[in-house]
């Protein structure tokens, strides 16, 4: 494991500026493998190190699950609305990097969003080469009835085009749940694409929930709640 400057890793994981974290450790406050060091400029490996006799805050990188409930928004800026970074503890905004959400969802959807520090992460799972699939469920103003045959086909097609837009869809999976109400896959992620995708055909979208990215799943978390993920990351 590499070995970190106590006053670095402190100030890193957001626990104050570089001064702070000087004050801290030279507090007596610290302890490295059991025992209490007072140098800040000291290295140690972060899973060795204790604040107050407690185990620092997510030390090798943070990775969370966020049901977002709609009226929330993905922005750091909070011009639009509350934010998702709302629901989580305020001392994680204060880590460097800071935290980002991984897969965006508008303000009027709801669902799984990730939150994290790690950029080869956010990397693995936004790049565009990558096609990692996303699942949606999605009602729509009205049921397709004997238009769902089209509906099906055109997702599937590779050749749907967003309005704006000069290339066409990849192919995606429309299945449906009940009349009005679908699961969709998609391996891509345009601006508001799946209402955007159902405009093109003539449809509205009245509410649209993601359950999972790749490898990651909402499960029963509940609106507003979080939860600790590890790194399932492909290589």
């Amino acid at each position: 494991m590499t070995k970190v400057r106590l006053d670095r890793l402190l100030g890193n994981l957001g626990y104050g500026t570089r001064k702070e974290a000087q004050r801290i450790v030279k507090s007596g406050r610290v302890s490295v493998a059991g025992t209490v060091v007072t140098d800040a400029t000291q290295s140690a490996d972060p899973l060795t190190v204790m604040l107050d006799g407690e185990p620092l805050d997510s030390p090798l990188g943070l990775v969370v699950a966020v049901h977002k409930p709609v009226g929330y928004v993905c922005s750091h800026s909070d011009r639009e609305g509350p934010r998702v970074f709302d629901l989580l503890p305020e001392q994680w905004m204060l880590r460097t990097p800071c935290p980002t959400t991984v897969g965006r969802l508008d303000k009027d959807s709801s669902g799984l969003v990730l939150v994290t520090d790690n950029g080869a992460l956010v990397h693995a799972l936004t790049s565009p080469r990558r096609h990692v699939e996303k699942r949606y469920v999605v009602t729509l103003d009205r049921a397709p009835g004997a238009d769902l045959a089209r509906l099906v086909e055109q997702f599937a097609s590779g050749e749907l085009m967003l309005r704006g837009d000069d290339a066409p869809c990849r192919p995606a999976v429309l299945e449906p749940i009940d009349a009005s109400t679908f699961v969709v896959l998609l391996t891509e992620g345009r601006h508001r694409q799946v209402r955007r995708m159902f405009a093109c055909l003539s449809y509205e979208v009245t509410s649209l929930l993601r359950t999972r990215i790749g490898d990651y799943m909402l499960g029963d978390l509940g609106e507003g709640e979080w939860r600790f993920e590890a790194d399932v990351r492909a290589g």
